[in-house]
């Protein structure tokens, strides 16, 4: 499932948490098995879509860190003022 693109988005419908977690989980086992000592990052539209993730990358030993978001709207609204 790893794609050499540097940026793939994974369109899912409403309140699709677990499908989501779940996509997300295997392209992460499967970027860390071809390239074990790259770090990967995983950017959700807001921190619900976290708690999912999160559960699954905990069961299967997958070390993360969560950090802090800011809006993208906050950045364009300094970038353009």
């Amino acid at each position: 499932m790893v794609n050499n693109q540097a940026i793939v988005f994974h369109p899912f419908a409403y309140n699709q948490f677990q499908l989501e977690a779940e996509t997300v989980l295997n392209i992460v086992k499967s970027s860390l098995t071809n390239s074990p000592t790259d770090e990967v990052a995983v950017l959700v539209r807001n921190r619900s879509h976290l708690r999912d993730i999160a559960q699954l990358f905990k069961q299967h030993n997958i070390h993360f860190e969560s950090l802090k978001t800011t809006p993208l709207k906050e950045h364009y609204l300094r970038a353009v003022g």
